[in-house]
C-alpha cells in the first residue's frame, strides 16, 4: 500500500494532537488528546486491512519521508516499508499502552446552536494576530447580529482585540477555545457551535476530517 496524500497529511496533523496512533481495519483514522479535550476523525481513501498501533508516530512518518513514495505491507505485529532498494521492518506497539481514541465515538453531543463557514485564510489571520498580541485564546462571538472570530485576552476583556467578521446571527454567545487546541489542518471548515463543544468539519474530494474541541468552561457564555 502507498498511502494517499490525504492519509499522510492527516497522520502528520494527528501527531500534533497525540504522538501515538491506533488504526482499526477500514478507512477511518481517529485520535484523542490525553485530556480528552480534542477528538478527531478522518475518512481517507485508503483501506487498511490490518489493525495496528504505533507509539511514536513522528518516528514512523520520518521513515516514510525518506523517499517520495513508500510501499507499506501490513502484517499482524509489524509492517514492512519498502523504498526503492531499501527495506524497513517497523514493529507495532501494544494498543493497550496508548490512549488513541480508536474506539471512541461522538455520541450524545449537545444541540448545535450556530453553524457557519470558516475560510482557512480567516482562521490563519486570527491565529497570527493572537500570536502577535501574545494572547492564548480565540473566541467565536455572536453579538448584536454579528458573528466573529476574535483573538482575545480572557483575563482582560477591555484590552486589545483582533476580530474577523464571519457572518450574521440572531444568537448571542461567546465560545472560547484555548489556542493550544487549534491543531487543525490548514483548510476551510464548516463549524458547528454547541454549548461546551465546537465541531470543525472539512470535506475533500476523497475524504473528510472532523475535530470536536472542548470550549473553556470558565469563559464561554451562552444565553
Amino acid at each position: 500500500m502507498i498511502l494517499s496524500p490525504l492519509a499522510i497529511q492527516v497522520l502528520q496533523n494527528f501527531q500534533t494532537i497525540n504522538q501515538s496512533i491506533h488504526v482499526k481495519p477500514g478507512n477511518s483514522i481517529k485520535t484523542l488528546t490525553d485530556t480528552g479535550s480534542i477528538f478527531a476523525e478522518a475518512i481517507v481513501p485508503d483501506k487498511f486491512d490490518k489493525e495496528f498501533a504505533i507509539h511514536d508516530l513522528g518516528r514512523f512518518l520520518g521513515l516514510l519521508s525518506l523517499h517520495k513514495q513508500s510501499d507499506i505491507e501490513w502484517f499482524e505485529h509489524h509492517c514492512v516499508i519498502t523504498q526503492g532498494t531499501s527495506r524497513t521492518k517497523y514493529a507495532y506497539c501494544v494498543p493497550e499502552v496508548i490512549k488513541s481514541g480508536a474506539d471512541s465515538k461522538m455520541t450524545g453531543t449537545p444541540p448545535v446552536i450556530e453553524t457557519f463557514e470558516l475560510a482557512s485564510d480567516t482562521l490563519q489571520s486570527v491565529l497570527k494576530a493572537m500570536n502577535i498580541l501574545g494572547y492564548d485564546d480565540i473566541a467565536i462571538v455572536a453579538q448584536d447580529g454579528q458573528l466573529s472570530l476574535n483573538a482575545i485576552n480572557v483575563k482582560n476583556m477591555a484590552g486589545d482585540t483582533y476580530s474577523a467578521r464571519i457572518g450574521e446571527t440572531s444568537k448571542r454567545f461567546q465560545a472560547v477555545i484555548e489556542s493550544d487546541k487549534f491543531k487543525l489542518l490548514n483548510t476551510n471548515y464548516t463549524v458547528h457551535v454547541s454549548d461546551g463543544l465546537c465541531r470543525f468539519n472539512a470535506k475533500f474530494e476523497d475524504g473528510s476530517v472532523d475535530y470536536w474541541i472542548a470550549q473553556s468552561e470558565k469563559y464561554s457564555k451562552f444565553q
